[in-house]
């Protein structure tokens, strides 16, 4: 299937169809429970600079701020509570914003799977 014919489908098959789990492009998780674990280690010696950290993980210094402030954290978290909770219209959101995002890359000539 070509570029074109890829950005022309439906948002549905596209999401089905067009991966960019595992490529630079892929916007999941980064942080694994252990590697968390040895950041919050990290963080108690005198020595701890976040960007270093965050350049190690491949990640931005508010990841590793959220994960080791908790102050920070919570400032976050209730930013977050203003949304609500989860509602479908979220999941639809999502799924049009997916789709957007991998027009956008394919646009760009970037290669995912």
């Amino acid at each position: 299937m070509t570029k074109s014919e890829k950005i022309k489908l439906s948002n549905s098959t596209l999401n089905a169809n067009v991966k960019v789990e595992g490529t630079d492009y892929d916007r999941r998780r980064k942080l694994s429970n252990k590697d968390i674990y040895n950041i919050k280690r990290s963080a108690k010696s005198k020595s701890f600079n976040a960007s270093a950290v965050a350049k190690k993980y491949g990640v931005a210094p508010s990841t590793i701020k959220y994960h080791v402030d908790e102050a920070y954290r919570e400032s976050v978290n209730k930013g977050r509570a203003k949304y609500g909770d989860y509602t479908g219209l979220y999941e639809a959101t999502y799924k049009t914003d997916l789709a957007n995002y991998k027009r956008a890359l394919l646009r760009a000539g970037k290669r995912l799977k």
